[in-house]
């Protein structure tokens, strides 16, 4: 297992020396990436720098990718559920295997299979059945081990966000995170969500894999009230708890293609996901999960069907409105918006997603 405490590096080296590299930490939690110094040591590698001391042994490393020439490798440790490592210098890979001989396997199929054992509990029959039958996307999206998930869901947030800024204003924040629970409560099929805003003027929400959602700043602007805002993010969540980003990507790629991009670089995946449009089935699942979502936590589906509405519309001038954005994300209809205004039964009580105040602090969010 790592470890967060370890005694005074001593003791001798590696052929007389201790090799250390530039590297990259993510945490698996956020997006951010840690700017760190990882070393070769005779107890397992240590990582440290940005606040963060670490052991990890080098039987439990795990490779994830490499560049051709050995000058970079990607690594994870096999007791954690989403700390990962990028490490840059001359042979790294080749120090590092010294060290930890896995490391050094080049047959590529052989490294993806183990991280997946390990942290999916994935078994040689599932992935047997996945490459023969890439049709059923839906069914293996849930398959995908929430590791790698979160992985790529941070890698399409960062690159989302990399022009822009993150709003973390604490009022704003915590109003946010006050709705997001709502939602989710008493509902225990509801995975564990991170959801954020973006200083961005589009008037847009999205669900990256790994129950990653984000609301640019535009839309919480363009909205009449708080509950608009939480039917859009009730709509995501529900794209989220059925796993439909994945699901487009194994349908876009082929199940093949994309278990064996498992364990690689996330850039050329996170772009790919930024491209694709959901399903009429997918909107479909999503407004019937948004509409219990809502009806469950006492909030009336009647904003989110009055934002479906100016988004379905034009504009004054008979041109594109000025959702064409998110419209083209999540195609509408008239039919769409009339089911979701049904979803809350008469007589049935509800209260504003967020008091005066909270509503506030969120349109907020993004003042600093």
């Amino acid at each position: 297992m790592a470890e967060s405490e370890h005694p005074a590096f001593s003791g001798p080296t590696f052929s007389g020396k201790v090799y250390g590299f530039d590297a990259g930490f993510f945490d698996g939690q956020t997006a951010k990436r840690h700017a760190v110094r990882a070393s070769r040591r005779p107890e397992g590698l240590a990582i440290e720098g940005d606040g963060i001391s670490l052991i990890w042994r080098y039987p439990e490393l795990v490779l994830l990718d490499a560049a051709r020439d050995g000058h970079r490798v990607q690594i994870c440790h096999a007791g954690e559920s989403g700390p990962r490592l990028t490490m840059t210098g001359a042979n790294v890979r080749y120090l590092l295997a010294q060290a930890a001989p896995q490391i050094g396997q080049a047959a590529r199929g052989h490294r993806l299979l183990r991280p997946l054992l390990i942290s999916g509990g994935l078994t040689a029959a599932i992935i047997v059945f996945a490459l023969a039958v890439p049709y059923l996307s839906r069914s293996i999206a849930p398959l995908v081990p929430e590791r790698w998930a979160g992985g790529l869901g941070d890698a399409v947030i960062a690159m989302v966000s990399e022009t822009r800024t993150r709003c973390t204003a604490e009022g704003g924040r915590a109003a946010l995170d006050r709705l997001t629970e709502r939602l989710r409560a008493g509902r225990e099929d509801i995975p564990a969500m991170e959801v954020g805003v973006i200083d961005d003027p589009g008037i847009n929400a999205f669900a990256a894999p790994g129950g990653r959602i984000v609301l640019l700043e535009g839309l919480i602007r363009a909205a009449k009230g708080p509950d608009e805002v939480a039917g859009v993010l009730a709509h995501e969540m529900g794209h989220s708890m059925h796993y439909h980003s994945l699901a487009r990507l194994i349908e876009a790629l082929g199940a093949g293609i994309f278990l064996e991009s498992i364990g690689g670089d996330f850039g050329s995946l996170a772009n790919l996901a930024l491209t694709l449009s959901y399903s009429r089935e997918d909107e479909r699942e999503a407004d019937g999960t948004a509409v219990e979502l809502l009806a469950g936590s006492g909030i009336s589906t009647a904003g989110l069907a009055d934002f479906f509405d100016r988004l379905a519309g034009e504009s004054d001038d008979g041109g594109l409105s000025v959702y064409a954005a998110l419209a083209s994300t999540h195609p509408l209809s008239a039919e769409r918006a009339q089911f979701v205004r049904q979803g809350t039964e008469t007589g049935a009580a509800t209260t504003p997603a967020l008091s005066d105040e909270e509503w506030d602090a969120l349109k907020a969010i993004c003042d600093f």
